[in-house]
């Protein structure tokens, strides 16, 4: 029996939560006995290493005028004779979808991975999922995110609307034994998010400024991430220590040991203004951290206030402040109980063979 051929097509191969997922799907895939190849058209290569072991092919199309590189992503997808190909993220799953014209013989899976509010108030952002209907299958990975994209769906002829979670390899993502919560005279929090505004650095570093001096003497936050926008970077930069908060607070680029970065906090924490479900919740989660949210994506329902993790509205810096100031007051019973009710929620929630299984069946299904 012949190998299915699946085709993963993304914007790029960078170190965002979108492209981990991809590659933590294909390396169960390829398991599961698929021929996976991708197909990016913007030359990030962080994740190339791990493709490359596992002998995985990366077509990369480059060309800036984008009429130019979309014929030729399509007679690349065309022309590749895959049984499936599932795209992540808006673009993608545009140029996926017009590439099913006039008709295809593959099943096509788009996968929604972003609750920005826009989606619900742009014309544009609405009108061009009326394409999902070129699609067998409509993936979100949060309620929420499916919840801006349904009212669409009334529009649409053929695609199924379902939600998959992100996936998590629950066995590489694990408490470090024997840690103990607040082991020093600081609590350590750190942040795994790209350096750009959505993800609300000058929110938590304004939240910080307002909060009194003995709980600021009580915190130590690494942020770790990459760099979309070095001049939003150096305001980030201004900002810290305008306020005085070197002491507190430290930037980093992206580091790929992240897994040792949560092994060592006391928690891990996220301010964005807005999410699909983020990778770096599920996967401090998984390693047993309580965390501290803002109140996005289906965070809300997965994060019980003062039980598993604190949460937060990102517009006020007083809701930030005082969601630190009660992890901050939190015991070192109650930080062990949190952790250990997120690594039972990830176990259930996102571990990895079970989503990759609800993929397989979409597959499978047609």
């Amino acid at each position: 029996m012949d190998m299915k051929k699946l085709l993963f097509v993304i914007d790029d191969l960078g170190s965002g939560g979108a492209q981990r997922q991809l590659i933590n799907l294909s390396l169960i895939m390829i398991r599961k006995g698929y021929d996976i190849s991708f197909l990016i058209y913007h030359p990030e290569y962080f994740w190339l290493p791990i493709l490359d072991k596992h002998e995985i092919v990366v077509q990369t199309v480059l060309n800036k005028n984008k009429i130019l590189r979309f014929f030729k992503m399509r007679a690349l997808i065309r022309k590749g004779q895959y049984d499936s190909v599932i795209s992540y993220l808006q673009t993608p799953n545009l140029i996926s979808e017009l590439a099913t014209f006039p008709k295809k013989s593959w099943t096509l899976v788009v996968s929604e991975r972003s609750s920005n509010p826009k989606i619900s108030k742009s014309l544009a952002l609405r009108s061009i999922r009326l394409l999902h209907s070129r699609a067998d299958y409509v993936v979100a990975n949060s309620h929420s995110n499916l919840n801006l994209v349904i009212p669409v769906k009334t529009w649409l002829r053929r695609a199924d609307y379902s939600v998959i979670y992100n996936l998590i390899d629950t066995d590489y993502w694990y408490p470090k034994a024997n840690f103990k919560f607040r082991s020093g005279d600081v609590l350590k929090l750190v942040v795994c998010a790209s350096h750009q505004k959505l993800k609300n650095a000058s929110g938590l570093l304004r939240a910080l400024d307002l909060m009194p001096l003995e709980y600021k003497r009580r915190i130590k936050i690494d942020w770790y991430g990459g760099f979309r926008n070095e001049n939003f970077f150096k305001e980030t930069e201004d900002l810290m220590k305008s306020l005085e908060l070197q002491e507190i607070v430290t930037f980093y680029g992206e580091e790929r040991d992240i897994l040792g970065k949560y092994q060592d906090a006391d928690a891990v924490g996220l301010f964005s203004y807005y999410e699909g479900m983020p990778n770096v919740i599920c996967e401090a989660m998984s390693c047993g951290k309580p965390v501290v949210v803002s109140e996005v994506s289906d965070l809300p329902d997965i994060i019980s206030d003062g039980q598993n993790g604190f949460l937060c509205d990102p517009h006020s810096t007083e809701s930030i402040k005082l969601a630190l100031m009660k992890l901050l007051d939190s015991s070192i019973e109650l930080l062990c109980k949190m952790g250990e009710l997120n690594r039972d929620l990830a176990l259930e929630l996102f571990e990895q063979e079970k989503i990759a299984n609800q993929y397989i069946e979409l597959l499978e299904n047609e």
